[in-house]
């Protein structure tokens, strides 16, 4: 197995408009857009869609809204063989709304009501984490702890996707991870408004397993990363934005499969800011993930190929309720 995933997987109804809005104020919508989303799903997807790859997603689904999710992976080729189903408790649900005259987004959140893992239905599965060359994994519950200290019983490394800063448990996690990919909220709230960049992801890697790669993303202002030649910094790629929901989650995912590929850390991260480049032209964190062969074509030529992505755009259209969905 190259990558096995452990997460929460969402369902995701996307509204975009023109401007944000005022109280009482109605508004026309542009387009709307019925996706599947969550920090590792939305990666894990992206992965296999850049790279030809063995990929699993684990975790725990509900109801209707995780009937839809595991039909999703299983539409990709991704094994969902230890992502559990409970029938009586609800797979999270959001409402992305994304802003055409600013880039911005708000989410709002309906919580999973699915029991997560235990750290000792971790504990029983670890043969099966213990298979796969990459664990990816994006929160600091006692789960995602365990998942990673199982898998450095073995020879996996921790791909860990660091959205925020979480009170609880993150120290354990980061002491977990052999790439942290960090955002520029994480970065902040450790930081504050320091620009000593390279200072500071040293001070970020002795938090992580030794010789631990480190990379802040900035959005568009690139990126900066720490690996075992050094310190570096990345432009972002120069796109017409549409919509910025799942730009981090594709970079994650792309990132991995530029690693799975066998790039160095600094091809898989531009690899992964052209891929998440891509995917903002187009609404949702799914329907914009270009293939291998475009996002290697975008990153020579600077031009991007819609037709696959267009096809997908049009498949998430519409509520996916129908048997084919």
């Amino acid at each position: 197995m190259d990558v096995i995933a452990y997460g929460i997987p969402v369902m995701d109804l996307l509204i975009n408009i023109d401007h944000g809005l005022a109280p009482n104020e109605s508004i026309d919508i542009n387009q709307t857009s019925w996706q599947y989303g969550g920090k590792v799903s939305t990666g894990l997807v992206a992965t296999k869609l850049l790279c030809d790859c063995e990929c699993s997603m684990a975790g725990t689904t509900g109801g209707m809204f995780g009937c839809l999710i595991r039909r999703e992976f299983e539409r990709h080729g991704i094994d969902i063989s230890h992502l559990r189903h409970e029938e009586d408790t609800d797979s999270q649900f959001c409402v992305c709304l994304s802003v055409l005259s600013d880039s911005t987004r708000n989410i709002m959140v309906r919580r999973s009501t699915v029991p997560n893992y235990t750290p000792e239905e971790i504990r029983a599965q670890s043969a099966f984490i213990q298979s796969a060359s990459y664990v990816f994994l994006a929160d600091s519950k006692p789960y995602s702890i365990e998942v990673g200290k199982v898998t450095h019983e073995g020879y996996g490394k921790v791909v860990y996707d660091a959205d925020r800063y979480y009170d609880e448990g993150m120290p354990e996690m980061l002491a977990e991870c052999d790439y942290l990919i960090a955002s520029e909220f994480v970065y902040r709230h450790l930081f504050g408004q320091s620009q000593d960049w390279e200072k500071n992801l040293r001070q970020m890697r002795t938090m992580c397993r030794p010789g631990a790669v480190v990379v802040v993303t900035l959005g568009e202002n690139g990126l900066v990363g720490l690996d075992e030649t050094g310190f570096f910094k990345l432009p972002a790629f120069r796109v017409e934005v549409v919509d910025t929901t799942g730009a981090g989650d594709v970079f994650h995912g792309a990132f991995l499969a530029g690693l799975i590929q066998g790039m160095n850390v600094r091809e898989a991260c531009k690899y992964a800011s052209a891929a998440a480049a891509i995917k903002c032209t187009r609404i949702g964190g799914r329907a914009g993930i270009p293939s291998e062969q475009v996002c290697k074509a975008f990153m020579e030529t600077g031009k991007i190929d819609y037709t696959e992505i267009d096809k997908r755009v049009a498949y998430y259209r519409d509520p996916p309720m129908g048997e084919g969905k």
